[in-house]
């Protein structure tokens, strides 16, 4: 009985991936893209948005991130502290609480090959951070702020 529930798990499994593989097969035939998941169907808008942005996190150019984001946006910070944000004066004027050590650690270790996407967007780190998309071929909002998961 044990093997043939393991044999049944394992058969599961792997049809599964065969599923998820198929369906990023047909979405990229499809000339959906890689992110075709989240929603954006050009991959290279996301591509570019995140090499700008990640740049200038990692400079600390205040300004360059805050003319990257789509406005107006509303997010909780890992402290549950509702952030509403309504323009470029206000990221700049939040940019330390929003970017604090724990995103700007997340931004140095993530380069584009290492993010992970699904439905939900793009994850920043461990959680950091959840960049989603607007709808808007290269406009993106943060949709979420995590606390780090220790490892």
């Amino acid at each position: 009985m044990y093997k043939t529930v393991v044999k049944s798990a394992v058969a599961v499994v792997a049809m599964t991936t065969i599923f998820h593989l198929a369906n990023a097969q047909v979405a990229l035939a499809d000339g959906q893209g890689k992110y075709a998941v989240t929603g954006i169907p050009d991959s290279a808008s996301f591509d570019s948005f995140y090499r700008e942005l990640r740049e200038a996190v990692l400079k600390n150019d205040k300004q360059k991130v805050a003319s990257l984001w789509k406005f107006p946006m509303v997010f909780d910070l890992p402290n549950k502290k509702r952030m509403c944000i309504s323009n470029g004066n206000d990221m700049v004027k939040n940019y330390d609480e929003i970017f604090n050590s724990d995103v700007k650690a997340a931004f140095e270790r993530t380069e584009l090959s290492k993010i992970v996407y699904n439905y939900n967007g793009f994850m920043i780190g461990d959680g950091e951070m959840w960049i989603v998309p607007t709808g808007r071929v290269g406009q993106f909002y943060i949709g979420y702020m995590g606390a780090p998961t220790k490892h």
